[in-house]
């Protein structure tokens, strides 16, 4: 099937993603996070697709109330939302999004507002009755924390619906990142010998006695000629330790 893109698209869609691009956070369990900002993707897509080639259309956005599954006792709010992604010449693609809503209720906002300040003066909590002040401080907030989440939320779908379009929308920065593809029977030994000694910064007079010790330890065997499956595992190494030091 012929692709709707043209051969300078298809060139920008397979490069890999410039790192400007990839911001951090910490996880939940204390893993750093690596993504793409939503005005960035957006950015992304009219480079490469262009002003007025594509859009998206939000199908839904809806609140909902996460509850503890065993009794039932609401934890928490969240926006999820679903939208529908079109690119001119391609098949549409709809996704889905979420996005919590950071602040839902004025007794937790009120109070850990007082616990941070108590904590800041190492002094002892206030537990007066919440004053009008607090009470309009804590709306206020609630309500911005609703509108984030609800954009949020669509943000979200729509990076992934772009995900499907790959590296430069940022596919290869979850699981183990972007497999490297290669023709095992198109490539040549001394092709991938030169890719070895420039990755692995080995120096020249040592390259053809350091070589055929690569090939055993990646290939776990002694060959007397590389196959195809062969070149394919020699580069697999190869991208991987390129990826480590990148």
């Amino acid at each position: 099937m012929q692709s709707p893109f043209d051969e300078k698209q298809l060139k920008e869609l397979d490069k890999g993603l410039d790192k400007r691009f990839i911001s951090d956070r910490k996880g939940a369990s204390g893993r750093k996070l690596r993504y793409l900002e939503g005005h960035d993707a957006i950015d992304q897509a009219d480079r490469i697709f262009g002003h007025g080639n594509w859009g998206y259309e939000t199908l839904s956005c809806e609140q909902t109330i996460i509850r503890d599954i065993l009794t039932g006792d609401a934890i928490g709010v969240a926006y999820k939302a679903k939208v529908r992604l079109d690119d001119r010449g391609c098949i549409p693609v709809i996704e889905v999004g979420s996005q919590p809503v950071a602040v839902a209720s004025i007794e937790d906002h009120i109070m850990g507002k007082r616990r941070k300040d108590a904590s800041e003066r190492n002094g002892e909590i206030d537990d007066s009755p919440f004053n009008p002040f607090e009470i309009a401080l804590a709306r206020t907030i609630i309500m911005e924390s609703h509108e984030q989440a609800e954009k949020g939320a669509v943000t979200d779908a729509v990076k992934r619906a772009l995900r499907t379009f790959g590296e430069q929308f940022g596919n290869g920065l979850y699981g183990n990142g972007r497999i490297a593809m290669i023709d095992g029977d198109a490539v040549t030994e001394d092709e991938l010998k030169t890719d070895w000694s420039q990755v692995y910064k080995i120096p020249d007079n040592e390259i053809e006695s350091r070589w055929p010790k690569f090939k055993l330890w990646a290939l776990q065997a002694q060959v007397s000629s590389l196959t195809a499956d062969d070149k394919v595992t020699l580069y697999g190494k190869i991208d991987q330790q390129r990826q480590k030091s990148a």
